[in-house]
């Protein structure tokens, strides 16, 4: 729960940057029993649940904050249209804890609500009527479903994998460049065949890319041929080739995850987020892939962790948590991005102040190997 609070407090407040507020969220959090916890969340998500209280005659009290992302105002009304016996607030310039940052605004509204007459729901018009239950039964999931769109799903970090849809496509990517023609496709969605040769084949004189590259395309369209009947992911023209189709890339969410890292304002939120991206970064990115636009790639991931986890490392030594900072510098470390004497110095200073002299010897060792010039 304490880490669950960390990771969600900057959501549950309009007042992201107030440091005292968080903590004492995270203080509530921490003597809320987990289990119960669950329970509820398990219970409101579930379709029973629904039923049960689409039926409620009782007087209904929905509060959403303005800001709230979790019970968005816009999911808040749907549910006030749900119920019958229902008073519905949207409070301005409040998130999830509507009571912590309007407290007034929202003290007052349930001051009224408990105090009016008892609630007598009328008579609801056809109309009104109509629209509730298609609500309810569109809230439920019973509504038949339209069909799935094919998605494009890659995973690169770690094994290479991609499928198209529910197949997988295991076969043919280490062949005729496919697997760096798919990712600068998918990274661009739309290019020409000169960007393409330009980019992953720039040290080939430019006819003769250009001859490959009709090679390379009729075997990259062969393997995201669809079905019968399903209108077709690849659109190769005379100069334009496109990718029409949703895609679903790792490395492309964790350089999103990075960027919002590196913006973050809130420290202990930032620091919760270095914790997540380091057990990502465990494995290689883009193994196999050695064009100019791939090797790009890893180097934006590998610089943008570089300094996030150097900011991680040096925000626990802060709080004397020396372990966790070697955890971080250790991982940073590992992908020798020409800063290394950055996290050497760390290293070396954690070790003298933890007194662990194996440790010392070991980095000191480094560094100096490191200063050698070759």
């Amino acid at each position: 729960m304490t880490v669950y609070a960390a990771a969600m407090a900057h959501k549950l407040t309009g007042t992201p940057g107030d440091a005292l507020l968080h903590q004492r969220i995270v203080q509530a959090h921490e003597r809320v029993s987990k289990a119960l916890y669950i329970q509820l969340l398990d219970l409101a998500g579930s379709e029973q649940a629904l039923h049960e209280q689409a039926h409620i005659r009782k007087p209904l009290m929905i509060i959403s904050g303005e800001l709230d992302a979790s019970f968005p105002p816009g999911m808040a009304h749907i549910a006030h249209m749900l119920f019958d016996a229902s008073a519905f607030l949207i409070v301005p310039g409040a998130s999830n804890l509507t009571f912590v940052d309007q407290p007034l605004y929202t003290s007052d509204f349930i001051d009224r609500f408990v105090r009016k007459t008892p609630f007598e729901p009328g008579k609801p018009k056809p109309v009104e009527d109509e629209l509730k239950q298609t609500l309810r039964v569109l809230w439920s999931g019973r509504l038949p479903s339209a069909p799935e769109r094919n998605r494009l799903t890659i995973r690169c970090i770690g094994t290479f994998e991609v499928s198209l849809g529910q197949r997988p496509i295991r076969l043919g990517w280490n062949t005729r460049h496919a697997k760096s023609i798919l990712m600068y496709l998918a990274y661009h969605r739309s290019v020409t065949r000169e960007q393409l040769c330009e980019t992953l084949f720039p040290e080939t004189a430019f006819p003769k890319a250009m001859r490959n590259l009709r090679v390379y395309l009729n075997h990259f369209s062969k393997l995201l041929e669809t079905e019968d009947g399903q209108e077709p992911c690849l659109t190769i023209e005379r100069d334009t080739i496109k990718l029409n189709i949703e895609i679903d890339c790792d490395l492309f969410v964790l350089l999103r995850e990075l960027q919002s890292a590196s913006e973050q304002a809130d420290n202990a939120y930032k620091l919760n987020q270095c914790v997540t991206l380091s057990e990502q970064l465990q494995s290689k990115i883009l193994s196999g892939c050695f064009d100019p636009f791939s090797i790009a790639l890893k180097e934006t991931v590998e610089q943008a962790w570089e300094q996030l986890s150097l900011w991680a490392a040096d925000n626990c030594c802060e709080r004397e948590q020396y372990a966790e900072a070697v955890r971080f510098l250790q991982s940073g470390l590992q992908y020798g991005t020409g800063e290394e004497l950055l996290f050497y110095d760390r290293l070396i200073a954690i070790s003298q102040r933890t007194g662990n002299a194996k440790e010392l010897r070991k980095w000191m060792r480094m560094r100096k190997k490191a200063c050698v010039p070759t």
